[in-house]
């Protein structure tokens, strides 16, 4: 008796996963998404590249990529469609005489120039999450971060 109630709360929260578990489907309500783990590496310029940017300076990202994406195991992925294509930016002040990290997100001007910028969920002042914006053939994202406040930050 013992050994099958455990069977059962294993066969029970198994359950309950995909119970809970909201469908998933393209923004044009097409087709289901495939819900699986896919890692990709994204190229992400920043300009211009210095060790020490001044307060009033502003840094440009520019990242964009394929619609189609090649797996790290090979597999090509197409993304075409994809609802909230996007990442995060972490920005925390490094404080070296209390030796503790900080947020950072206030110590900086965000404006987005292709995509959008969206607040984290959590931990806001630690960060902002971009959107990329879809073209023809893949994804973009561009915008200006424009230093307002003297420190390390990383």
């Amino acid at each position: 008796m013992h050994f099958n109630s455990k069977i059962m709360k294993v066969l029970f929260f198994i359950g309950m996963y995909f119970c809970l578990t909201p469908s998933c489907i393209d923004k044009n309500k097409t087709r289901p998404c495939t819900r699986a783990t896919y890692f990709f590496d994204i190229e992400a310029a920043w300009m211009p590249q210095k060790d020490v940017y001044k307060v009033g300076d502003t840094i440009t990202l520019v990242s964009k990529f394929s619609n189609v994406l090649v797996n790290q195991n090979g597999s090509m992925i197409d993304y075409s469609n994809a609802v909230n294509m996007g990442g995060d930016l972490g920005i925390a002040l490094l404080d070296s005489v209390e030796r503790t990290v900080k947020p950072g997100k206030d110590s900086f001007g965000f404006v987005s120039k292709v995509g959008s910028f969206v607040e984290r969920a959590s931990n806001q002042n630690y960060g902002i999450n971009t959107n990329y914006f879809e073209t023809n053939t893949g994804y973009q994202f561009e915008c200006a971060i424009i230093c307002k406040k003297k420190g390390v930050f990383g």
